[in-house]
């Protein structure tokens, strides 16, 4: 139920608890993952990265923070949730909001060994186009490239 979702611009106010997220959220869905980052190095890459390009909102019901999505041009960066708030319909309305501030297209990278988020993604209209070997990405993990274009749903 989202009816009482927002989603609004991120803050550098906000960026201690879109890290916390971030970091919860990597450690329970991607295990496979080693950190190579603190959460004090996350929230300052947070900071001077994403929340500085203003691309980033956050999802928030009753101003409890839900998920955050940064959207560049056409690439989805990150979307993340909160583990226990999955399929409440929050990543659904974030995606629905990426589509509408990139209309013709969309792009993103997953980790291949995420299926959740691949099944996520495959169910709002995104196909691979991409399979590569992870030498793209600093964890060296093997990963996906996904596309959604409006006009090739099927």
């Amino acid at each position: 139920m989202t009816d009482d979702l927002t989603i609004e611009h991120a803050r550098v106010s906000d960026v201690a608890e879109i890290a916390e997220l971030y970091v919860e959220t990597r450690r329970q869905a991607l295990p496979f993952l080693q950190s190579t980052y603190s959460t004090r190095e996350t929230q300052d890459w947070m900071r001077d990265t994403l929340l500085s390009r203003d691309t980033t909102w956050v999802a928030r019901r009753a101003r409890a923070l839900c998920g955050f999505l940064t959207l560049d041009t056409c690439e989805i960066d990150q979307l993340y949730l909160r583990a226990d708030l999955r399929r409440k319909g929050i990543g659904g309305a974030l995606m629905v909001h990426a589509k509408r501030l990139s209309p013709r297209e969309l792009r993103l990278v997953t980790f291949r060994q995420n299926y959740g988020a691949r099944a996520f993604y495959e169910g709002h209209g995104f196909r691979p186009v991409a399979f590569r070997d992870g030498s793209e990405n600093e964890e060296g993990v093997q990963d996906v490239v996904y596309e959604w274009r409006p006009d090739r749903l099927t």
